[in-house]
């Protein structure tokens, strides 16, 4: 079995997937059309410059990827509602070699905007960093309800929007390499310091943190605000923390709360009512949100132990539940079942 991984990465997972599926032994290759702003690699990349702005000459480098990779593969699985070509001609096309395609839905990608917010008192639709309207979302998984055999859901949010549009959904969630990460179990020394990573700072709560955090007394906490830097160093200053600060607003946590959880640290973040009874009773996330962040914060805080228990707690769950290698497991078994 051969498995291409592409065309853009979210968060490192079309990484981590290809990562845990090489650890059993699936041969596996990498696709993006540019490379990634936080440095990860790829087979192969369409663009290695940046994405070309003729549009004749970009037609034809989708085109010829396009026939080099279909006889190669039997698994074409894709992440983000992208494909190689705007209209998914290169998913078309392997349908018609009887070829398995893939789709794992990933945040804005595939989200409703008006529906989340509905449900998020938090959430301002009219904010929300979105280029496309929820129309053409629609529109779009309308679309590729056509060209997808299995749709991949990484967290349960997704699944009222997907679920509509296709007849075989499965959850397979995010993945970390917990082999590569060491845990850094949050010490009781000097200063607190607080992480944060945000890639969008209206959705991550970044301004309502940095206020919060500037209300403290000087010198007790340091806050460490981590963007626009490749992701090996935001993995070594998330392991200087005491406290992981994950998003705030869009009501659940992303994949710097795994590779908080891989450190051993306490990971606060909100995370919606309804979709926090759909996880496990031991989940560790610290649920927070925008009215008690202070409060929850100073407990942290001002308690070594239990930052150092949710930390050890944090490290079992994400082995559990989120080791790449186990992930690939399930990738595996889904690809298997419908070859």
């Amino acid at each position: 079995m051969r498995v291409l991984l592409g065309p853009e990465g979210v968060a490192g997972q079309l990484v981590a997937y290809a990562d845990g599926l090489t650890k059993h032994g699936i041969s596996v290759s990498t696709l993006s059309k540019t490379e990634h702003e936080f440095e990860y690699e790829y087979d192969i990349v369409i663009w290695p410059n940046g994405e070309c702005s003729n549009l004749w000459k970009s037609r034809m480098d989708r085109l010829m990827t396009t026939l080099k990779i279909l006889p190669k593969f039997d698994v074409f699985h894709y992440f983000s509602s992208k494909s190689i070509f705007a209209n998914y001609l290169d998913l078309r096309l392997a349908g018609k070699l009887n070829k398995l395609r893939v789709m794992s839905f990933t945040g804005s990608s595939s989200r409703i905007i008006a529906d989340c917010a509905d449900k998020n008192p938090y959430l301002d639709s009219k904010r929300y960093p979105s280029s496309i309207t929820d129309a053409r979302r629609k529109s779009r998984l309308k679309q590729l309800s056509d060209v997808i055999d299995v749709a991949l859901i990484q967290y349960y949010e997704l699944e009222d929007y997907i679920a509509p549009y296709f007849d075989t959904v499965e959850r397979v969630p995010r993945a970390v390499d917990t082999q590569s990460i060491q845990p850094c179990y949050p010490e009781s020394k000097g200063p607190i310091r607080i992480a944060h990573a945000p890639t969008n700072r209206y959705l991550k709560g970044t301004n309502e943190l940095i206020e919060i955090v500037s209300s403290f007394r000087t010198g007790e906490v340091i806050l460490d605000i981590i963007e626009g830097v490749s992701h090996t160093e935001a993995l070594d200053r998330l392991s200087k923390a005491d406290i992981i600060v994950d998003a705030l607003r869009q009501g659940w946590y992303g994949v710097v709360a795994l590779e908080g959880w891989a450190l051993g640290k306490p990971v606060m973040a909100y995370v919606r009512g309804d979709l926090m009874s759909r996880y496990p009773d031991n989940i560790p996330i610290v649920n927070t949100n925008l009215d008690s962040l202070k409060e929850d914060l100073l407990t942290l805080i001002g308690d070594p132990d239990l930052r150092n228990e949710i930390g050890r707690q944090s490290r079992d769950y994400v082995e559990q539940h989120h080791d790449q290698a186990q992930v690939a497991k399930q990738l595996i078994n889904i690809y298997r079942d419908q070859l």
